[in-house]
């Protein structure tokens, strides 16, 4: 997948890092020279033994697993180029059908269908005239089903149910029915004619934001350089400006993915940083059974729970 230009490209990355380890680096030394002699394979098992050129390679190798993904959906991924085109072409004759449903539902007597096609209808329709507040509103519910999770696994495990718990039941099925509608939405502030584009730039804030994280004191233009270059070697190109990338953020999680953006996405953004700093902390607690505690990068994980997010 990637060229010797690539990988020599990527060492220098690793000088990069001020807390790396010097006795891999002087083992690494030996190899510098043969690169050109060196199988592919072993090329890669070598370099992920360095923590920044590992880092930089596995958001490269995500990234393209994510554009092989997004290739093989292509069904939601034209839903969605559609939707965007024109909503009312794409949405008015779902809520047509809908509205169908609805009447037989209110014909055969069944209430619980009836109310739940209702409130669909009600949802698209919102999406018809206002997409941004709608993807908002899918926010919210998947920010409320997040973090009462305990709550809600407790409600319903528990057999008693007296008004309040009902009331609590209801809210809880309304915010499910809105993720569920949701899905039928997934990537719409995403997806475009131009979406490899935007998640090559993604790589490439990740990858700036790291370096940083690592080492404040990198020259931010020296390092958009070396960061320009290094695509260069794996044959993309992108043009890229840091104030664009010191004010990019998180935009939203495609396929277990963080996607970051600039700073005129955000306000589109469905997943909130609060929701995504909870995820990093539970993962930071979930793997500091496995990480030696004095590893310089778990603290400086720990201390920006965000940063988890610049290495998948």
């Amino acid at each position: 997948m990637f060229n010797l230009s690539f990988f020599e490209s990527l060492l220098e990355f690793n000088e990069l890092d001020p807390h790396r380890n010097q006795e891999n680096e002087k083992y690494f030394d030996a190899f510098i020279g043969n690169f050109d002699e060196i199988p592919y394979e072993d090329m890669l098992k070598l370099f992920k033994t360095l923590y920044l050129p590992s880092a930089v390679l596995n958001l490269f190798e995500n990234t393209y697993k994510l554009i092989d993904y997004i290739e093989t959906n292509t069904a939601q991924r034209n839903k969605i180029l559609k939707l965007k085109k024109d909503r009312s072409d794409s949405l008015i004759p779902i809520i047509n059908n809908l509205e169908r449903k609805c009447r037989e539902a209110q014909l055969e007597g069944d209430t619980l269908k009836y109310k739940k096609l209702c409130f669909a209808i009600k949802v698209h329709q919102n999406f018809l005239n206002d997409p941004i507040s709608t993807l908002h509103l899918f926010q919210k519910a998947e920010m409320y089903l997040f973090k009462n999770r305990q709550k809600i696994y407790k409600l319903e495990w528990e057999k008693a149910r007296n008004r309040k718990q009902k009331e609590a039941q209801k809210r809880v099925d309304l915010y499910r029915q809105l993720r569920e509608i949701g899905k039928f939405y997934e990537g719409y502030e995403f997806f475009s004619k131009t979406y490899q584009k935007r998640l090559w730039h993604s790589t490439a804030i990740k990858i700036y934001k790291l370096c940083k994280l690592l080492n404040p004191n990198l020259i931010d233009n020296v390092l958009k350089e070396k960061v320009v270059y290094l695509f260069a070697q794996a044959d993309i190109s992108i043009t890229l400006n840091t104030t664009r990338l010191n004010n990019a953020d998180l935009f939203i999680m495609l396929n277990s993915i963080p996607i970051w953006a600039y700073a005129p996405y955000l306000n589109k953004r469905r997943l909130s940083i609060e929701i995504q700093n909870e995820r990093a902390i539970s993962f930071i607690n979930k793997e500091k059974e496995n990480i030696n505690m004095e590893n310089p990068y778990l603290k400086m994980l720990e201390n920006t729970p965000l940063a988890l997010f610049l290495l998948s």
